[in-house]
């Protein structure tokens, strides 16, 4: 998994994997002239590239599941294409039940595999969220730690300065209490000797 998150930039990379940019010249369909995004339901945006990556889990998955085209339910879209738009629903399904028949291919089979199909998809999603829930939880509390962290580092900070100050006044004092005390007994004494405070 760590791949995904390696190829959206959100973990440094540690092997060698296809770049994403490589999956897209591949798919051309989804390849776009410009980074553009999507807003879920949920107001999360998500971009060309994310969704790319999401794709190419998916159609992994699908991969998997039967890699002979010809007996899959995409051949169903791949004749039903062919007919014209304007056909009845009834009449391109019973066309497209011919043609497979024709082909020796049972219609039942491939409605199998659409459901298999389902099911594959709907495993990556569980997995793939999974997966996103548990990196981001391992974030959120490194944010957490992180803002515990600040915080302790700018009360440290703060702490400094104040001690800083203090030195620079308690010093300021004594010197100004010394060298009363010389100029009492021996008037310009300190004139020019540095032992003044410094500016």
């Amino acid at each position: 998994m760590a791949n995904i998150f390696e190829k959206l930039g959100l973990i440094e990379k540690t092997e060698t994997h296809p770049d994403i940019n490589d999956f897209l010249e591949k798919n051309p369909e989804y390849f776009p002239t410009e980074e553009s995004t999507e807003i879920d339901t949920n107001g999360i945006i998500s971009t060309d590239s994310e969704r790319a990556v999401a794709l190419e889990q998916v159609e992994k998955a699908l991969s998997e599941v039967n890699p002979d085209w010809q007996t899959t339910i995409d051949k169903v879209e791949e004749l039903r294409s062919n007919l014209p738009d304007t056909l009845p629903l009834e009449t391109a399904r019973s066309t497209v039940r011919a043609m497979l028949n024709s082909f020796q291919i049972d219609a039942e089979n491939l409605v199998k595999d659409s459901s298999d199909r389902i099911e594959a998809i709907n495993l990556v999603k569980i997995n793939e969220t999974r997966t996103c829930s548990e990196n981001i939880t391992v974030w959120e509390n490194a944010i957490e730690d992180y803002k515990y962290k600040i915080q302790d580092y700018e009360q440290k900070i703060q702490q400094t300065k104040a001690y800083s100050a203090a030195v620079n006044a308690v010093c300021a004092e004594k010197i100004e209490h010394y060298v009363g005390l010389g100029e009492f007994l021996s008037p310009g004494c300190f004139v020019g000797s540095g032992n003044t405070e410094e500016s």
